[in-house]
């Protein structure tokens, strides 16, 4: 699947984002926000990234521009489940594309993959996702799209010498009105 808008595009990852990534993984800012461990060898990290095609429960996509085919996030459906309809959500923008307004539409193409029937999108029913309490940004953002809370992960992630909260929330598919967004709704089916 393939998701073109107004400032993003969502295309699957290949081999020539994997520098990008591997920046990525190891960009402070990202690991904090995420709750993700930097990746260790390259060499582990690399043979890491080609096993992700092959698994039938998670999807990759890379966020690009439209004028610009270069990774500027990464967004993925992880525990996906086309017969009970739900999958879990992440992102996080490279550095130098946070807060210009990206990750904000990435999040509403993704939604519109999510919910948008065969063969335009995955027909899912529910989108699940856990944000840390130390990014409030990000859950401002899900909760505009209508994200709901459903309950605290209690440290759930490391935070230099403490820990740090997490709040489980999701959105179904008859919550997601995408009329209603600053984007113009266009989900096209592609490689």
């Amino acid at each position: 699947m393939v998701a073109v808008g107004e400032l993003v595009c969502l295309r699957p990852l290949t081999d020539r984002d994997h520098d990008a990534l591997w920046d990525a993984a190891h960009d402070p800012v990202t690991s904090r926000l995420t709750g993700l461990v930097p990746a260790g060898s390259r060499e582990a990290f690399d043979d890491w990234t080609k096993r992700l095609r092959q698994r039938a429960d998670r999807v990759d996509f890379a966020i690009t521009t439209p004028n610009c085919d270069d990774l500027i996030g990464h967004a993925v459906f992880t525990q996906m489940d086309e017969f009970a309809g739900r999958a879990d959500m992440r992102m996080s923008m490279l550095p130098g594309h946070r807060g210009r307004g990206y990750g904000r539409e990435a999040v509403f193409r993704l939604l519109e993959l999510a919910f948008a029937p065969h063969p335009h999108g995955y027909g899912l029913h529910r989108v699940g996702l856990v944000v840390l309490a130390l990014n409030p940004r990000a859950k401002e953002l899900y909760e505009s799209y209508g994200f709901q809370e459903e309950g605290t992960l209690r440290d759930y992630a490391r935070d230099g010498e403490s820990y740090t909260n997490a709040t489980v929330m999701s959105l179904l598919a008859d919550e997601f009105d995408a009329s209603r967004s600053i984007y113009t709704p266009r989900t096209h089916a592609g490689a």
